[in-house]
């Protein structure tokens, strides 16, 4: 893979779509790092100023490139993430979720790949089908019970209500002393986000 100055410069520099890094576990890593950074500035200002061909080139790139590295390693759960990302990119829907869901399945205790599922779960929350929502709600669970994990979720806990109904029934299903914690933590951030956009 040709090295560029950005992630965006990295992922248009890939020779092919069927294009694997190279076999260690910190270039596979990295390119998927790569195609992170280039597939969430899709609507960037950056990506305006490239041509129709590079914009074309991007979503295709990360998605065969994710989706090799998780045939040759279905235990990436960062791989199958990336391959969701893209496919809500292109609003493939069913690949979205059969992504989504082998990534829960591949990295179900792993906080940092769950604070990104939920992330983009939450983002596209109406094209959730069954098994990727219940899968969202263990992901959510699972973040309940860490200060880092509700600081993950803190802010879409102040902004969304839809979300707020969600967390708060599973927060209730908790003993007392992690619901007080969980609320102590969300006041927490909460205000500290406040005062960040002020």
């Amino acid at each position: 893979m040709t090295l560029g100055a950005t992630s965006l410069d990295r992922v248009l520099a890939m020779d092919g779509v069927n294009e694997l890094p190279g076999l260690s576990i910190e270039s596979e890593n990295q390119a998927l790092l790569d195609c992170t950074g280039a597939l969430q500035a899709m609507h960037s200002l950056a990506m305006m100023y490239r041509t129709p061909e590079q914009r074309a080139q991007l979503v295709p790139k990360c998605l065969a490139m994710s989706d090799n590295l998780a045939e040759r390693s279905p235990s990436n759960a960062y791989a199958w993430y990336v391959g969701a990302l893209a496919s809500a990119q292109i609003e493939d829907w069913n690949g979205f979720n059969q992504r989504l869901a082998m990534s829960w399945r591949a990295g179900r205790i792993e906080q940092w790949i769950g604070e990104l599922r939920v992330a983009l779960a939450e983002g596209n929350y109406s094209r959730l089908d069954d098994i990727t929502t219940a899968n969202n709600a263990l992901d959510l669970h699972m973040l309940v019970l860490s200060t880092r994990g509700v600081h993950a979720i803190a802010q879409r806990y102040v902004s969304d209500p839809g979300f707020r109904e969600r967390i708060t029934a599973i927060v209730e299903t908790l003993p007392v002393e992690d619901q007080n914690r969980f609320v102590a933590d969300v006041r927490r951030f909460a205000n500290t986000w406040a005062r960040s956009r002020s």
